[in-house]
Parts: structure tokens; C-alpha cells; sequence
């Protein structure tokens, strides 16, 4: 009895502690024990392999007469495979062990693969880590919401509380709630980023529910969620027996619905200008587009071309009169309204004139203004005289225009889908990359025509300074009408404005208006139908499924911008072709400049400045010591940020929390055992007190800043790496004091080795796409840490492209911040 005893206790070693009930392992653990007796006792002579040990204890499975004696054998075997060395089958027989087992609590499965992955190397058992990393997500994101949830019973208006509490409510795994949440705080579209990063339902007998879930939720646009139902529809289907008879007819039925609504329209044009050579574009991607109108009213086709830069001459009358122009507008992030956050997920091009009284005359034949003048913007103009009445007035349900309106003749005559712009790409446009009131000068005077100083008349497009995207009279001149209904304030991905109304938004304010109008705060509407000598215009063109029939370009051959060096063919604001560069436009800092603040407590802190710009994030395929996870893809940061010139020490990190908490103490080293929540503490604490903005950089910023225009594997060459970085071999198995190691050339110090840092972004692989200003995904389980540490080996660390990722606090993890000035 004794050594039956011994062996079941050993076995229990072997297999865990952790059971659905106590009762449940104090009635099975005999059972499994006597089984496995002679198995176990060959393991430990070495008669046979845990691998062999493994393979029995499945055997088992299939004879076990409770739900606790399939458990232990398969948590036994999935030790056993790991412990063996095979680890693809012990990743299988986690996912046996979910199917078989029914609710095993997210902590236990966390137990479970912490015993399997104890001792073993990520890089060996990559399927079994993912596993791991996901049911410490899910474990944690339960125990989150577990605390959550008094909290917003006290708070119950607390918005951010509500958002902490619905991500961690998808991350685990109670999707349905957790949209529910998402819904109330209106962000639906955010719901949606978060579930398609979780995945929503984790296996295939959920595919059908989670697709009738997302098919029947209703949102303003349903196009995303009906694309995320077709996708667990499609999975649902392939699962042989899951759907069948009068269901699969309906799942099919629903698919066939949404493909067809995806299919291209054909384009709004006469008959007679079919096949009678509507032109062609040369480059939808230019800088510019420039519409050429002086065939006239009776035109069949305008021309259409690209330009690189602003003409060498500047914008001359015709193209205020014979010719329009847009500029293309990269996608982006800002804050609308100065309240929430909205994403453009589209390039577009906006025109960088209010259309004028000869360009609509030249299009139409009419020109309805009150105040006349070729280069006048037009005025007294309507929503419908733009769009249409029938067609034209169903946005946001339909994007058509009436044939005869002015947009449906400029559509005929392109074949492209000119539009008004959103309300979001009208303001986005109007702030370009700024949050002030005014998007350049700060100085209505020098920028709009208001009721002050405007003669209460409209004036010459252009006559103006531009905003910092290059877009004139933004700010007054007359009021520009937008698509939106006029609403509740819409935010998220590309929002739509309400769903109905009675009138449709107008922006930016006009010549008899006052400044507080005309700011790029200045909200109104009227109805589509009204006519006042104060409402016009500007064209707008989302570029994302045009069709460009210019030939088509190999990306390969396609000359890349050096790392680093600004990128001023889409940076806003920048004269070309000799003329002078307005002082407001000019960014003082220069690469590398320095900027020295005095944190609370004392402590000083060092930035150094770097500029927008573009460049190629992530390695090459030929780099050596790479990670899968490095696809090489391009990357615009579209405004310059100052980044701490070297991690943060003890010394700051004291200063301002009062506390020190790291291994390795020196004022002068970096701090460690900071947690990623730590470091947003003390971000926090620091802007609220200084009336600022600081931040972690997002890891794009952090690898701009780390290349500092350099393009090679290392921002310095070297053989060894000791002279840019502590890392495995010279460190000593600690931290040092920052700053002893050389430079970037943007002055930047220790982004190699001393501490991992901490970023801004939760953990995901790149795209090849090209992105501006990207953030990483909306949620995830891990955040980026970058630049290798102390621990690490030197081919690890030595790289800018690095790159990994912690939920935790760590020996060997650390910080730098980004300074926003303009915060």
C-alpha cells in the first residue's frame, strides 16, 4: 500500500496539482495512479521514454470513466510529451484536452502548459509557447474582470473603467458581453478590431455562432461585421455535419448576399460616353490630381493627370478656373472635435480650393452665385445641386449620385468616384497634423476670410495662407458643405456621420461669420435644399478601390526612401519648386537637437528631436539573426516627436514616484521592474503635473528613432557591438549607467542593450502594407519590448529591427518616453 502510495504521489508530481474539484482528484488520482503504476516506475528506471509514458496515458483516455480521469491522463501526457522533446504532439493534445475536457478553468490550463514549458526554449516549442502566452491572457483577462467589476458599481459613469472592462471581457472569451459594453460606450468599431485580434470564437464548433451573432448586430455600417459573419460562416460551413439541411441553405443564402453586395457597380455614366474614351489616369497615387475642365459643359470626358509637386510657377489661374486640384491625403489618426478618436483607414485626396464659381460653370453650364466672380468659390449653392434628389439624398445607405448633379457629371466624365468629403476627412484635412484652433498659422487673420475683415463677401480662393497640408481657406470664405447628416458627433474607423436627418453638416464657417465659426472646431448644418450666399464647396476622392489604369508598377523597382530622411512627397505643408517656405511652416528643431526639462522632484531629463519622416521598418530577409515576425514594410511618421535621449534612470524614476524598485540599484542606471501599467503611471503623473504630454513612443517611433536615418542592420558599424551596447558577453551579468556607450546620430543613447524597452503598442506581426502613423492593434496579450538587454545575446540586441514582447515586470526590462510638446 505504502509503494502504491509513493507512486500515485509521484505521479501527481508528474501530472500537476491543479483538478476541476478537490472532491473530483481525491476520487480519480487512485484510479489514475494504479493505472499508469508500472509506466511511471519504467520512466524512472529509464526502461522507457516520457514520450512512451506519454503514448500510454492516451491509451488510457479512451477507458477513463470520469471527466477528472481524462483530465489527468491528458494534462499527464501533455507534461510528458513536452518533457520528451515532441513537442507538435504535446500542442495536439492540448487541444484534445480542450475538446475532451469540457470547461477546464483558463488558471488551470495555464498550470497545465507552465509545467509543460517549464525548462524549454520558445524557439524549440513555438506551437506549445502560443498556447501558453494564450491561457495566461485569457486567465489574466478573467481575473481582471473579477476586479473590474465592483469598481464600476461604484463608478458607474467611469467611461475608461467601462473600456478596461469590455476588452478584458473579450480577451476572455465572453464576446457577446463584451460587444454589449462596447456598444454602450459607442465603439462599436472598436469592438469589432478587438475581435478580430481575439478572434472571437477559438474553435469550429463556435464558428456558427459567432457568425450569427456578428450578421445580426446592428451598426451603422454593417459592411465590417457582415465581413467578419461571412468569414465564421465560411468556417462553419467546412466543418463537416456542423451545418446542414434548411440551415445550410440559410448560411449560404446570407454569403451569396454578401458577395454580391462587394461587387463593383458599374460606373455612373451617359451611354454615349461609353467606350468613347473616358480617360485614363496616369498616377492615382500622385501627389496631386489635377482635373482638366476646359473642354466644358458638353464634354463627354475630362482628362485627368498626376503631378509630383506644386508647379514650378505655383498654382496659377487655371487652376482656379480650368483646371481642379486635389491633394492626396495620407490615411491617419487624429482627435475630431478635440474629444474622441477617429481613424481614416483610407488614403483620399481633398481639393485645395473651395470649387469656384468658372470650374462649376465649366461643368454645369450655371453658375447660381450672388457674389460673381470666375475665381469666387461658388455660392448659393445646395446639398442636392451637388449630389441629386433622389439618388444623391440616400448617404450614408448609398453612396450614388444623380447623373445630372455636378459630382454625377464629374464622375461621367472621370470614371472615378469624386465625392463631398465626410465630415471626419473634412476636419482631418482642415487640423493637418495639428491641434490647434487654426490648422497652420494659429492666426485667423492670416488664413480665413471672416466678418471682421472680409467686406461680408466672399474673396479669390487662394488669396490666403494655406494650412500645414497645403489646403486653402479652410477657415472661412464660405461654409463647405460635408456628406454627414448633421448628428451626434460620429468617432471610430471612417465613421458616416447619422444614419438620417434633417439637415446635412457644414464646415469651416464664412465670410460673415465670426472667428469662433471658423475654427476647425466650426460645426453646422442646414437642410440639403437650402440656399444662402454663403454655402459652396470642395471636391473629395477616396482612392482605396479606384482602379488605376495606368500600367502597372513592380514595388521592387520602385526606388524606397533612405530610413530616417523626411519624406516630403506627402508631407504636409512643404513649397516645392523654388518658392519660399512660409516661417510657420518651418519646424525650428533639427535632427538630434536638444530639449531639457525638470521633472517633479527635481530630476532633469534629456530629449533629443526627431523630425517626420519615412522609412523601411522591420529587416530584410537576408539580415542575420532576424525573427519571422520582421517583415520589412514601409512606414511615414507624419509629425516629429522628442524622445528621451536615454532610458530612464533610478534617479528619474525616484523623482517623480518616490519609490525605486529595481535589482540592479545606481542612480544613474536604467530603472527595472517596471511593469508596462508602471510606466503608464508614471507618463500620468509626469503630464499632470507639468501640464504636458508624455508618453511611450509607439514602436514605430522607437525604431525611426533608433536607425536615425540609417538603413543597415545596426546604426553603427561594428564587429563586436561592445561599443554601442551592454549585452550577454561585456555586461557582467547587470545594468550599467546609461549614456556610456556611443551615440546614434540623432544622439540617442543605450537603444542597444542595458534594458528591453517598453513601447506604446500591444504585440503583432507586421503587414508588407505600407502605414502612416501606425499603433499596433487595439488589444492583445503581450505588449513590444525593444532593443535587447544585458541577458541577451549580442546578434540579438545589435539589431534596430529587434523586436519582442512581455506581459510583466522583468530584471532586464526598462523604459524611454516621448515628449509631446504641443500636449
Amino acid at each position: 500500500m505504502r509503494t502504491w502510495m509513493m507512486l500515485a504521489a509521484a505521479l501527481a508530481a508528474v501530472l500537476g496539482m491543479a483538478m476541476p474539484t478537490a472532491q473530483e482528484i481525491q476520487k480519480a488520482q487512485p484510479v489514475v495512479g494504479e493505472a499508469m503504476k508500472d509506466t511511471m516506475a519504467a520512466v524512472a528506471a529509464k526502461q522507457k521514454t516520457p514520450v512512451e509514458a506519454a503514448d500510454v496515458s492516451m491509451g488510457l483516455v479512451g477507458d477513463a470513466d470520469s471527466e477528472a480521469a481524462k483530465y489527468l491522463l491528458l494534462r499527464g501526457a501533455v507534461v510528458l510529451y513536452a518533457r520528451g522533446g515532441d513537442y507538435d504532439r504535446a500542442a495536439d493534445t492540448v487541444e484534445t484536452l480542450r475538446k475532451t475536457v469540457a470547461d477546464v478553468p483558463p488558471e488551470t490550463m495555464a498550470e497545465v502548459l507552465s509545467a509543460a514549458v517549464a525548462g524549454i526554449a520558445e524557439e524549440k516549442a513555438p506551437r506549445l509557447y502560443a498556447q501558453y502566452r494564450e491561457a495566461r491572457r485569457v486567465a489574466g483577462a478573467k481575473r481582471a474582470v473579477a476586479e473590474i467589476q465592483p469598481q464600476i458599481r461604484k463608478n458607474p459613469r467611469d467611461a475608461v473603467l467601462r473600456r478596461r472592462y469590455a476588452e478584458n471581457l473579450a480577451l476572455s472569451g465572453d464576446w457577446p458581453e463584451a460587444l454589449k459594453q462596447f456598444a454602450r460606450l459607442d465603439q462599436r468599431f472598436a469592438a469589432l478590431a478587438v475581435f478580430e485580434r481575439t478572434g472571437v470564437a477559438t474553435d469550429e464548433m463556435n464558428a456558427l455562432k459567432a457568425a450569427d451573432f456578428w450578421w445580426g448586430y446592428a451598426a451603422p455600417d454593417p459592411e465590417p461585421f457582415r465581413a467578419h459573419a461571412a468569414e465564421w460562416y465560411r468556417k462553419a460551413l467546412a466543418e463537416e455535419g456542423l451545418v446542414s439541411g434548411l440551415q445550410r441553405g440559410i448560411v449560404a443564402k446570407r454569403l451569396a448576399e454578401f458577395e454580391a453586395s462587394l461587387k463593383p457597380k458599374p460606373a455612373a455614366m451617359p451611354v454615349a460616353a461609353r467606350g468613347r474614351g473616358v480617360p485614363k489616369i496616369i498616377d492615382l497615387s500622385a501627389e496631386y490630381l489635377v482635373i482638366d475642365l476646359s473642354a466644358g459643359p458638353d464634354a463627354t470626358a475630362y482628362p485627368v493627370s498626376g503631378l509630383p509637386d506644386i508647379p514650378p510657377e505655383g498654382w496659377t489661374e487655371e487652376y482656379k478656373t480650368t483646371k481642379l486640384v486635389l491633394r492626396r491625403i495620407e490615411a491617419g489618426t487624429f482627435k475630431m472635435q478635440n474629444k474622441r478618436t477617429v481613424t481614416l483607414t483610407k488614403p483620399f485626396y481633398c481639393g485645395i480650393f473651395e470649387v469656384t464659381q468658372k470650374q462649376y460653370e465649366m461643368v454645369t453650364g450655371e453658375n447660381p452665385s450672388e457674389f460673381k466672380g470666375d475665381m469666387f468659390p461658388v455660392h448659393n449653392i445646395t446639398y442636392d445641386a451637388i449630389r441629386g434628389l433622389t439618388r444623391g439624398a440616400q448617404w450614408p445607405v448609398s453612396s450614388e449620385v444623380d447623373s445630372g448633379s455636378f459630382i454625377g457629371k464629374i464622375r461621367s466624365r472621370t470614371g472615378l468616384s469624386f465625392d463631398l468629403p465626410t465630415e471626419a476627412q473634412w476636419e482631418y484635412s482642415c487640423r493637418a497634423g495639428t491641434t490647434g484652433e487654426y490648422g497652420g498659422t494659429g492666426d485667423l487673420n492670416a488664413m480665413g476670410w471672416y466678418n471682421a475683415i472680409s467686406g461680408q463677401r466672399p474673396h479669390i480662393v487662394g488669396g490666403k495662407m494655406p494650412n500645414a497640408w497645403g489646403l486653402y481657406d479652410m477657415h472661412g470664405n464660405v461654409w463647405e458643405w460635408c456628406l454627414d447628416w448633421l448628428g451626434d458627433l460620429e468617432y471610430g474607423f471612417d465613421p458616416k456621420g447619422a444614419a438620417s436627418g434633417s439637415a446635412r453638416v457644414h464646415r469651416g464657417g464664412s465670410y460673415c461669420n465670426f472667428p469662433v465659426h471658423c475654427t476647425a472646431l466650426g460645426h453646422g448644418g442646414d437642410p440639403p435644399s437650402a440656399t444662402d450666399p454663403y454655402h459652396g464647396f470642395r471636391l473629395s476622392l477616396t482612392t482605396e478601390g479606384e482602379k488605376d489604369d495606368a500600367k502597372d508598377t513592380d514595388e521592387d523597382s520602385v526606388e524606397k526612401p533612405k530610413a530616417g530622411v523626411p519624406d516630403n512627397s506627402s508631407s504636409a505643408g512643404q513649397t516645392k519648386a523654388g518658392q519660399a517656405m512660409p516661417s510657420w511652416m518651418k519646424k525650428q528643431a533639427k535632427a538630434g537637437e536638444v530639449k531639457i526639462i525638470n521633472l517633479p522632484g527635481g530630476a532633469e531629463m534629456r530629449f533629443r528631436w526627431c523630425p517626420a519622416g519615412t522609412f523601411m521598418m522591420g529587416s530584410h530577409k537576408s539580415e542575420k539573426g532576424r525573427n519571422d515576425d520582421e517583415t520589412e514594410h514601409r512606414v511615414t511618421l507624419t509629425k516629429g516627436f522628442w524622445m528621451g535621449e536615454t532610458e530612464v534612470t533610478q534617479k528619474q524614476w525616484e523623482s517623480v514616484m518616490g519609490n525605486n524598485p529595481a535589482q540592479f540599484k545606481g542612480v544613474d542606471r536604467p530603472v527595472e521592474q517596471v511593469s508596462w501599467d508602471d510606466c503608464q503611471q508614471f507618463c500620468e503623473r509626469v503630464s499632470e503635473e507639468l501640464k504636458c504630454g508624455m508618453r511611450l513612443p509607439t514602436e514605430a517611433e522607437w525604431e525611426y528613432a533608433c536607425r536615425a536615418g540609417t538603413t543597415e542592420a545596426s546604426y553603427l558599424k561594428s564587429k563586436t557591438g561592445d561599443s554601442l551596447a551592454w549585452h550577454k558577453v561585456n555586461s557582467n551579468k547587470e545594468t550599467h549607467p546609461v549614456g556610456q556607450k556611443k551615440p546614434n546620430a540623432w544622439g540617442l543613447y543605450d537603444m542597444y542593450g542595458n534594458v528591453w524597452e517598453w513601447c506604446a503598442d500591444w504585440y503583432t506581426e507586421y503587414s508588407s502594407a505600407a502605414v502612416t502613423d501606425p499603433v499596433g492593434p487595439a488589444l492583445g496579450g503581450e505588449h513590444i519590448i525593444r532593443g535587447g538587454s544585458w541577458y541577451d545575446d549580442g546578434i540579438r540586441v545589435i539589431r534596430s529591427a529587434s523586436r519582442s514582447r512581455y506581459s510583466s515586470k522583468g530584471f532586464n526590462i526598462g523604459f524611454r518616453v516621448v515628449w509631446d510638446e504641443d500636449k
